[in-house]
């Protein structure tokens, strides 16, 4: 079930503010994160620069969030180096989006930001 047009909104106004406040616009030509809703599938990702292929971008799943309708909470997921999903161990899930956003900020164990 895909998210009501209400929390939409709330979740794109969260994501604006994230993905502006997390790299700054001085490297935007370098460096972008962006996000992707589809349904209640919330994907971060970030964008650079090919270096050997000016002008390339090359993106990245950085995190993936999923709204679960009936508990009313996001889960969080990461990706390993192939493009794979798979369970965040540690804090994983939430009923406020911000807090799982802090956690792949806050990235304890490495593996949302190297």
């Amino acid at each position: 079930m895909a998210l009501l047009e209400i929390d939409k909104r709330r979740v794109m106004k969260i994501m604006d503010a994230y993905c502006d406040r997390r790299i700054p616009g001085s490297i935007h030509d370098q460096v972008r994160l962006s996000y992707e809703l589809r349904g209640n599938k919330l994907y971060l990702v970030e964008s650079r620069q090919a270096f050997q292929a000016p002008g390339q971008w090359i993106r990245m799943k950085i995190a993936q969030f999923e709204f679960n309708p009936e508990t009313r909470k996001w889960k969080l997921y990461c990706f390993d180096r192939n493009d794979k999903r798979m369970h965040y161990p540690e804090h994983n899930e939430d009923s406020r989006l911000e807090s799982l956003l802090a956690e792949v900020d806050n990235d304890p164990t490495g593996i949302f930001w190297g």
